[in-house]
């Protein structure tokens, strides 16, 4: 599916933390808008319910703290007065509410671990400790390659009776990498590094969510795949197919691929496949391949719910597992973006919120200030396609599907066939193989008409 117009995407944090740009800025995909430096830790419970003698269901109605904020330790959570009496439940540790449950009449705080340093430190023992650098391994407290916490003892010496020992703490939560006798230092490489999201698309930051993240917008061509495995990445965008029919064979694969985002045409051999991850390629586009080749590529995949797992590269097919070439337009876009930038999302969501693969293809400045100058007509879209807001959708979701519509079927047994939609169901509909969802009646290009999930359409 090939939309044209301004697309929004939503960048939020995990938990609340640091936005690092402002609306209006212009962002790249590797440009991180957001951060968290701490991890989050352990959940500490405070009875609300029981400190401010209420009943659990009443307990929303009494907590000055809500969802995500944070508190510190001795902070008041709820408040409340019976009479003249002043009721106030209070957070036992500094951190993050992170969750509020009015059937136990509970709250939970969450404590954040502070990350400390994200590089690799060097510390100086010989001349803390005032010792020769040889023998600095006789005061450390740790072995090479064994892990610390952030403030545990790395090395100590005792000094005479009655004075405090010397000790020199390691500044992040890491392991000791390196010893090095001549300089008398040792290196400690952090475990984790500070939680970046990043824009993940070209454009501007059209909205700030304050702690949270931003929302970045582009005007773009979106094409959305029927099936992907990796998650997000972006990449230059490189075209060796030469047509929409095209096999991508070992020999198309070179040391070129590296750091891009490949286009296949209608499918690639596994030796090819193996090849372009192996040269360190970001994504695969490809019209379609078998379910036995996505597994041989992804083992462990889930064929329902895909972003997560362990892929060496992004792939996303645009036709599905049944063999048939890369639709034409969809290719002639890919082909006349070579060279730029674009984002690619694998993610595959085929069940209730259906999500569907994307590539987000940044509109062509130059190309752009051109269609401007000449007029209404060229204003955005294709013919017959007017530019639109696309908004923060994914493929797959039914919104656009109505009475009418050309469609595309990309599930069985009807995989791959047209046509178009005369009825949408106002019930959902029990289905042979289950499913209870929303459906529609599709007239077939060959006569038949059909009952079939509006999940499995897509646009023509």
């Amino acid at each position: 599916m090939l939309r044209r117009g301004l697309t929004e995407r939503t960048r939020l944090l995990p938990y609340k933390g640091e936005v690092l740009v402002k609306q209006g800025d212009q962002v790249k995909p590797w440009t991180p808008v957001a951060r968290i430096g701490y991890l989050p830790g352990k959940m500490t419970r405070v009875d609300i319910s029981a400190q401010m003698k209420v009943p659990p269901a009443a307990i929303t109605r009494h907590m000055v703290k809500a969802l995500g904020d944070q508190v510190e330790e001795g902070e008041p959570l709820a408040q409340g007065r019976l009479f003249w009496e002043l009721r106030e439940a209070r957070s036992p540790a500094k951190g993050i509410v992170g969750l509020v449950s009015r059937y136990l009449g509970h709250a939970y705080v969450r404590e954040p671990i502070d990350l400390g340093e994200t590089e690799p430190q060097e510390l100086d023992i010989a001349s803390a400790l005032g010792v020769q650098p040889f023998f600095i391994t006789e005061y450390l407290t740790v072995s090479q390659g064994r892990s610390l916490a952030k403030g545990q003892p790395v090395a100590a010496r005792k000094k005479s009776f009655g004075e405090a020992p010397t000790y020199v703490m390691s500044p992040t939560y890491g392991y000791l990498s390196s010893i090095d006798r001549k300089k008398g230092t040792v290196t400690i490489t952090p475990l984790f590094k500070t939680t970046d999201v990043l824009a993940y698309i070209e454009g501007t930051v059209s909205r700030v969510i304050p702690d949270e993240g931003v929302v970045v917008a582009t005007a773009c061509s979106l094409i959305n795949g029927v099936f992907g495995v990796g998650g997000e990445t972006f990449g230059e965008l490189m075209v060796p197919a030469t047509t929409p029919d095209h096999l991508l064979a070992e020999d198309d694969v070179t040391e070129a691929c590296r750091g891009k985002v490949v286009v296949g045409g209608a499918t690639a051999t596994p030796e090819a496949i193996r090849k372009a991850a192996g040269y360190g390629a970001r994504a695969l586009v490809l019209g379609y391949a078998s379910v036995e080749v996505v597994r041989a590529v992804v083992p462990d995949v889930n064929m329902g719910i895909t972003g997560n797992e362990a892929a060496p590269l992004t792939m996303i097919l645009t036709e599905g597992f049944r063999m048939q070439p890369m639709s034409s337009e969809v290719f002639e876009v890919l082909a006349g973006a070579t060279g730029r930038t674009v984002s690619c999302n694998g993610t595959t969501h085929i069940r209730a919120g259906v999500i569907r693969p994307e590539i987000v293809i940044p509109e062509d400045p130059v190309a752009a200030a051109g269609s401007r100058g000449a007029g209404p007509a060229a204003a955005g879209g294709t013919a017959g396609q007017p530019a639109t807001n696309m908004g923060d959708e994914q493929g797959g979701q039914d919104a656009w599907l109505s009475v009418g519509s050309r469609v595309r079927v990309i599930r069985r047994p009807y995989e791959g066939l047209r046509g178009v939609v005369d009825a949408l169901c106002a019930q959902k509909v029990v289905f042979q193989s289950g499913i209870v969802a929303l459906g529609c009646v599709v007239r077939l290009d060959d006569g038949r008409k059909v009952t079939i999930p509006r999940s499995n359409c897509t646009p023509e």
